[in-house]
């Protein structure tokens, strides 16, 4: 493996450095700055333990690979072989996991900590990590059998151009599923994002304290819905008891507080990116997520 070098470009002979077996492909990286300096600072923060640690947006490991499955429609033997991306792989939990099923999985963040990823998981040869923007996806054309961006690309300033940017790279027949923020159903956390108008504005280290001191009254908040659907009769998922914990709170408020673009979409909406991009096959699965096939 390179873990330090440079890669040139050879249509317009840039050059982009090659730091921690990483290659750092961000086109525009001016446009990008502000996104990246949230994100990875919210990375950075769960990497150093002030956030949740064993559960990420209040799934285990194996709730996340079963949400990847079910949303993508497959099975994990029908990954055996195939490349796979995962666009705005964060952390790189799932982008790590799914390399025990026999696929090429291809991880692509916006964040520095996926050097982080990279130095923890450098023995897996088909693990391939890029740092770089879903604006400007910096991969192949059709390169891709089964592509995956779920909550990213409302992050992005121009959600159209980065669903399009990731529909580029899947190949005819190959898969896509992405899941967007709902414009007809606001949680809680986007209520106070609304009223705050300018939370992304607030200095980094602030705006983490601020999220831990929002959290107990919302934990009481989600005290008051438990008690009142056990009054109804109605369960309560083991994932939302973990997402009613203190740092998993603090951690979901921080990724809806600290990025300087969020939009939100329909299903219809989604929907008509896919056809119009060449997809056939179409399932809305969730409230705003979207899989479909490309045709061939």
């Amino acid at each position: 493996d390179i873990v330090s070098g440079s890669l040139r470009c050879g249509a317009c002979h840039a050059t982009y450095p090659i730091e921690g077996g990483v290659p750092q492909l961000i086109v525009d990286a001016a446009r990008v700055r502000e996104t990246q300096k949230s994100f990875g600072a919210q990375w950075r923060g769960r990497l150093e333990g002030r956030f949740e640690e064993d559960t990420l947006f209040g799934l285990t490991r194996e709730e996340e690979q079963s949400l990847f499955f079910e949303s993508v429609g497959l099975r994990p033997e029908d990954l055996h072989g195939k490349w796979v991306l995962d666009g705005g792989c964060g952390s790189g939990r799932l982008t790590c996991g799914l390399v025990a099923h026999g696929a090429n999985v291809v991880g692509l963040d916006l964040s520095p900590t996926i050097r982080h990823v990279a130095a923890q998981h450098r023995a897996i040869p088909t693990l391939h990590l890029v740092q770089g923007s879903l604006l400007d996806i910096p991969l192949a054309d059709a390169a891709f059998d089964v592509v995956w961006s779920m909550g990213v690309i409302h992050h992005t300033g121009d959600t159209p151009r980065a669903f399009r940017s990731l529909a580029r790279v899947v190949r005819p027949g190959g898969r896509l599923y992405v899941w967007v923020y709902s414009s007809r159903q606001l949680t809680l956390y986007k209520v106070i994002r609304d009223a705050m108008q300018v939370s992304y504005r607030i200095p980094k280290d602030l705006l983490f304290y601020l999220c831990y001191m929002m959290a107990p009254p919302l934990k009481i908040y989600h005290a008051g819905k438990f008690a009142l659907r056990r009054v109804r009769g109605r369960r309560i998922t083991p994932r939302e008891r973990r997402e009613a914990t203190i740092r998993t709170i603090a951690f979901e408020l921080h990724d809806d507080l600290a990025p300087p673009f969020q939009t939100r979409h329909t299903p219809d909406e989604l929907s008509a990116w896919f056809r119009d991009a060449g997809f056939t096959d179409l399932e809305v699965v969730g409230e705003v997520g979207v899989r479909g096939t490309k045709a061939a």
